[in-house]
């Protein structure tokens, strides 16, 4: 092929592009040139080939060419630069120039390469682009198929699409501008491991309960982000919404459920154990009617009762607090306590064949964390060790004070803040993990056990609790090894007690003529309180619905002290009733009582949390110390 054909085919091939393109040889002389380059310059490219920038441009910026066309060459990178071609009327028009040095296999250098661009043009064009660009990108976000907000960090909405009108209730033209929190409100979901709070400067995904404009809420999963612009600077937050309400039912179905098979398999343990302990008061019992309180073995007899009794009401707690429905009530506790408590449970659900070991530091600090939620931790990873060890073997739980450490080789759930920790090991000697799957070990569904068997939510669950709580976990796991998880839950910063606590443990008031209001419709246990209350100087009126307390109380011309009354009643329950006498009497103390859980008073909404509840079965000075103590606190 022929030099000059040559040169005809590159100078095609640089037709096709939209900019002006060149090659110059070493001299500087334009060797090849497109259409575009000739029509920037008013001329035909037969005029340019051979002729140099001093043809087309001023002195000084033919010098400024070449100058960058030599550093070009020196630092063998590419150089860009400003110069001015003439037009009509002795005017001068600026382009941009981009010279790229070009060498042969040795290192020679041949020449340079070159574009050039009228910005004028370019910006026409770009702003045409730029149109498009976010025209698509507004179609794009409206196309999908789930909510996408914008906030800038003043949590003032930028973006809006489609999907988040019909998920919100909110038109795009009604949201754009408004603070977020004017439009919709959300609320943490109390005993969800999924539900944590949005962090202002990292990704971080979340289910929270969504009010929508009409009052309606559902569960959101949301995946909320933050936007930095080209400086790095954080501009806002941009998040990413969907309805999980359905799957959110369904996992919490599903962690009931696996309480409740855990319940079954303890079931038979417990009959066991309770039919022992009634063996055990039945027959001391016998023995108290046949000798009477002459007998030599009657104060032994009446101790034989009393701890078959506490073992059994002990017994009923662990397993209603096993499977109720959870909801936060945090207070300030002793680990320690919390483990000793449920043992016994925990030997039962791990089986005959396994060795339960507990080494518990002694002056633990105090944590503050919801109890019954650790009771679940416990359970669970329990539950996990003994899975762990079809053939038998050993769970040791552990307690000391000490430092998550990344450089232990652990694997931890995330970050956390540095420092000291209230830390519960638990170890099996079963079968171990390896890496890949001890790093999923807390994915919610994750599981290594067959569908029947494991449903992927008890570490996961662990998880959502020990985050709830501030805490973090680690996993030290080998195939063949066992495991140990450890659980890290901050220290307690306030050594106060909470307010049920603190009744538990006050002493009760010097023998004083208070007259209590007692509203109980199980009539021995009716009979009990009264025996009680009137032997230690407490004046009682008794009454066994709201409706006859009311008429005791409009009867009587003396004001009452003290409210007890229990929580679920037919009629007019505990709450209503103490409302009714407020109302009377604004300076009465109240105290209810039931024989449901706290949790499952709280949870029903039949008591505000945080209100002076004493716990059946109870004893007397159980039930001396609560009503001294609310008597107490409403004189203080």
């Amino acid at each position: 092929m022929k030099a000059n054909d040559a040169r005809v085919t590159d100078s095609t091939l640089l037709d096709l592009l939209p900019d002006s393109a060149w090659f110059k040889d070493a001299t500087g002389r334009y060797r090849i040139v497109n259409r575009a380059f000739a029509a920037l310059l008013n001329r035909e490219t037969s005029d340019i080939i051979d002729r140099n920038d001093t043809d087309y441009f001023a002195p000084s910026d033919a010098a400024s060419i070449r100058a960058s066309e030599q550093h070009a060459a020196i630092s063998r990178e590419r150089v860009t630069l400003t110069a001015c071609i003439p037009v009509a009327g002795g005017a001068a028009r600026p382009i941009d120039i981009a010279i790229t040095p070009v060498f042969d296999a040795v290192g020679s250098l041949l020449g340079w390469s070159g574009t050039a661009r009228d910005p004028s043009v370019h910006l026409a064009h770009a702003t045409d682009r730029t149109f498009v660009d976010v025209r698509f990108q507004a179609d794009l976000i409206d196309a999908v198929e789930q909510a996408v907000i914008a906030l800038d960090n003043e949590n003032r909405v930028t973006a809006w699409n489609r999907h988040a009108e019909s998920l919100y209730g909110w038109l795009r033209s009604e949201a754009i501008g408004r603070v977020i929190h004017d439009l919709v409100k959300a609320d943490l979901i109390q005993g969800n491991p999924h539900s944590v709070p949005i962090m202002p400067d990292r990704s971080v995904t979340s289910q929270l309960l969504i009010t929508r404009r009409d009052g309606s809420s559902f569960v959101a999963a949301i995946t909320s982000s933050p936007i930095f612009g080209p400086d790095g600077v954080q501009t806002g937050r941009i998040g990413v919404s969907r309805d999980v309400t359905a799957q959110h039912s369904l996992e919490e179905q599903i962690r009931q459920a696996q309480k409740m098979e855990a319940v079954g398999r303890l079931a038979g343990g417990v009959a066991h154990d309770f039919n022992n302990l009634l063996t055990v008061v039945i027959a001391h019992a016998e023995f108290l009617r046949r000798g009477g309180p002459g007998a030599p073995d009657w104060n032994d007899d009446i101790d034989q009762i009393t701890e078959a009794a506490r073992r059994a009401s002990a017994l009923t707690r662990q397993l209603l607090a096993f499977g109720r429905k959870q909801v936060m009530l945090p207070r300030t506790m002793d680990l320690n306590i919390v483990i000793e408590g449920i043992a016994s449970l925990l030997e039962r659900s791990l089986g005959e064949d396994i060795r339960l070991e507990l080494s518990l530091e002694q002056g633990l600090p105090a944590v503050h964390a919801d109890p019954g939620q650790l009771e679940q931790v416990l359970i669970n990873l329990a539950a996990n060790a003994r899975d762990a060890m079809p053939n038998g073997g050993a769970v040791s739980v552990k307690t000391f004070v000490g430092v998550p450490d990344d450089s232990s080789g652990l694997r931890h759930t995330g970050e956390f803040p540095t420092g000291l920790y209230v830390a519960l090991s638990v170890t099996d000697t079963g079968v171990g993990m390896d890496t890949l799957t001890a790093a999923k070990v807390f994915e919610p569904f994750f599981t290594t056990k067959d569908p029947m068997h494991g449903t992927g939510l008890g570490l996961s669950t662990v998880y959502g609790i020990v985050k709830q709580s501030g805490g973090t976990i680690s996993v030290d796991s080998k195939v063949g090894a066992g495991t140990t998880i450890t659980v890290f839950l901050p220290i307690a910063r306030d050594a106060e007690l909470s307010a049920v606590q603190r009744v538990a443990t006050s002493h009760a008031s010097s023998t004083r003529a208070k007259l209590v209001l007692l509203v109980e419709d199980n009539p021995p246990v009716l009979r009990l309180a009264q025996r009680i209350l009137v032997q230690h100087g407490y004046d009682v009126i008794e009454a066994t619905s709201g409706v006859e307390a009311l008429e005791h109380l409009e009867a009587s011309d003396r004001p009452i002290s003290l409210l007890l009354t229990d929580v679920v009643m037919p009629g007019m329950n505990g709450r209503e009733l103490s409302a009714a006498v407020l109302n009377m009497y604004p300076e009465t103390a109240v105290l209810f009582m039931s024989g449901y859980t706290d949790d499952e008073v709280f949870q029903r909404a039949l008591l505000a949390p945080g209100t002076s509840f004493l716990q059946k079965p109870f004893t007397a000075g159980e039930l001396l110390s609560a009503v001294g103590g609310q008597l107490d606190a409403v004189n203080a």
